[in-house]
C-alpha cells in the first residue's frame, strides 16, 4: 500500500504551475477539498477554476472527489467547481451517510476526458487507500477547532464512502 502524501498546492494556479509541482495524480483514487474552495474562490475563478479542470483532466477514470466547505455560504462556489469539473468528465454523485455542519460534495471523476469540455467549462466560468496516493487539499490547522472537527467528520465519511470500493 503506498502511504498517503499531502502536498501544498495553490488552487488558483493551474495545475502546472511551479507551485502545484508536487501535486501529481497518477493513480491517486482520492482527492479531498476540505475548506479551501470557498476561500479561494475569487483568484479561482479569476483564473477560470483551472486547477479544477486540470484535475478533472489528468485523474484517473473512477476517482473520488469531495468538496466540503462553510455550510451555506459556499453552496455556489462549490457548485461552479464542479461545473468547472464537469465540463471535461462525467461526474457520478455520491451520496454521503450522514449530514455535516459543511456543505459537501461528492462525486466520482468518469469517462474519457472532453477537450473542448474544458472550453466550454472556461467560458462558463467567464459569464488507497489501496496501493493509491490520495490528494488533500484543506485548510485543517488554520482554522477554528470546529472547523478541524467537521474535517475530521467528513473524512470519516469519506472512508465510510469509500470503504466497498476498497481492500483495508
Amino acid at each position: 500500500m503506498a502511504p498517503l502524501c499531502f502536498q501544498p498546492c495553490d488552487v488558483t494556479l493551474p495545475l502546472n504551475a511551479p507551485e502545484n509541482r508536487k501535486v501529481g495524480l497518477q493513480g491517486v483514487q482520492l482527492i479531498l477539498f476540505f475548506y479551501v474552495c470557498h476561500e479561494t474562490s475569487i483568484k479561482a475563478r479569476a483564473g477560470g477554476l483551472q486547477f479544477y479542470i486540470d484535475v478533472a483532466t489528468e485523474a484517473d477514470a473512477g476517482a473520488v472527489v469531495v468538496l466540503a466547505d462553510v455550510k451555506e455560504r459556499s453552496r455556489a462556489d462549490l457548485a461552479l467547481v464542479v461545473a468547472a469539473m464537469r465540463g471535461v468528465r462525467t461526474l457520478v454523485p455520491l451520496a454521503t451517510v450522514h449530514p455535516h455542519s459543511a456543505e459537501v460534495m461528492a462525486f466520482r471523476l468518469e469517462g474519457a476526458v472532453s477537450k473542448c469540455g474544458a472550453e466550454v467549462a472556461a467560458a462558463a466560468v467567464d459569464h488507497g487507500l489501496v496501493a493509491a496516493t490520495a490528494v488533500v487539499v484543506a485548510n485543517r490547522g488554520r482554522g477554528s477547532a470546529q472547523r478541524n472537527k467537521d474535517s475530521d467528520s467528513i473524512a470519516a465519511t469519506v472512508v465510510q464512502i469509500m470503504a466497498p470500493a476498497f481492500k483495508f
